[in-house]
C-alpha cells in the first residue's frame, strides 16, 4: 500500500524532529553520582526505537547516512555511529528472519537486546579508538540510561503511531 504524499511528508518531520531531540539531549551533559562523563547514547537508543517500531522504512543506505549525520553534528570520530547502525540494522535484521515479532512485548524484547548489542558496540569502538577511559560504574549507569531513555521513546512511538 503506497503512502500518499502528505503521510510521507509528515513521517519526514517527525523523524527530523525525533533526530533533532536526540541531537539536542546528545549535546546534554548531565552528572550523575558525581561523575561528569555520564551520558547516554542517545543515537543508538533512537535508532533502535526507529527500527523496533518499523515506523519508517529505513534501508541500509539511509541507516548509514544517518549515521553519518549522527557523527558530524556529535563531533565524532566520522563512520563509527555508521558502523554502529549498520551493525545494529543487521542484528535487527536477522532477528526478524529468524523469529515473527509481532506483539508488543516482543518488540519490547528486541528493543531490550539492540540497546545492548548497540551499547556494547559503542563501547567497543570507542574503546579501540584511544580516547576512551573505561569505568564499570560509568558503563551501568550509561547503560541503564541508555536502555530506560529508549523504553520511553518506544512506548512515545508506539503512542504516537496509533
Amino acid at each position: 500500500m503506497k503512502k500518499s504524499i502528505a503521510e510521507l511528508r509528515r513521517e519526514l518531520l517527525n523523524l527530523i524532529l525525533f533526530l533533532l531531540i536526540t541531537l539536542f539531549c546528545a549535546h546534554l551533559n548531565f552528572e550523575f553520582f558525581g561523575i561528569n562523563d555520564t551520558s547516554p547514547e542517545y543515537f543508538v537508543s533512537f535508532i533502535v526505537v526507529i527500527l523496533t517500531i518499523n515506523l519508517y522504512r529505513l534501508d541500509l543506505i539511509k541507516i548509514f547516512l544517518l549515521g553519518l549525520i549522527a557523527d558530524i553534528l556529535v563531533f565524532n570520530l566520522l563512520g563509527s555511529y555508521a558502523l554502529i547502525f549498520v551493525l545494529i540494522y543487521g542484528c535487527n535484521y536477522l532477528a526478524h528472519r529468524i523469529m515473527s515479532i509481532n506483539s508488543n512485548q516482543q518488540q519490547l524484547i528486541l528493543l531490550l537486546c539492540l540497546i545492548q548489542v548497540g551499547f556494547n558496540f559503542s563501547y567497543v569502538i570507542f574503546f579501540y579508538h584511544g580516547d576512551f577511559n573505561f569505568n564499570l560504574l560509568t558503563y551501568l549507569i550509561n547503560n541503564f540510561l541508555t536502555t530506560a531513555l529508549g523504553i520511553i521513546s518506544f512506548y512515545v512511538l508506539r503512542y504516537i503511531k496509533r
